[in-house]
């Protein structure tokens, strides 16, 4: 959608009075697209500072987590049957109906 919306803008700026100069042209898309892009970048670095984990959690997660998946995850039964998948390249399919089969 940001595409579109780019492209609406730039159209609308081109197509205004300042269509002879692209320099203009661009200089009103930037006015008016830079408050909103600011204002997201704005809420999007508020929200991972929020979410940045303190000089303490930085310590303590690698080893949490080396404990967890040693003791109580088991990345092993939860990813294991995604992770080993492989096709097999050598079997030829028989029918359009083993096309649409979900082993």
């Amino acid at each position: 959608m940001t595409k579109v919306r780019t492209a609406l803008v730039i159209g609308g700026g081109i197509a205004g009075p300042v269509a002879a100069d692209p320099r203009a042209a661009f200089a009103a898309y930037e006015r008016r697209r830079r408050p909103r892009v600011e204002r997201i970048a704005a809420r999007a670095a508020k929200v991972n500072h929020v979410k940045a984990p303190g000089p303490l959690t930085s310590a303590l997660l690698p080893v949490l987590m080396r404990l967890m998946t040693k003791t109580v995850m088991r990345p092993e039964k939860a990813l294991g049957p995604e992770q080993r998948y492989r096709i097999d390249w050598d079997t030829a399919v028989q029918s359009e109906k083993d096309t649409l089969r979900v082993r």
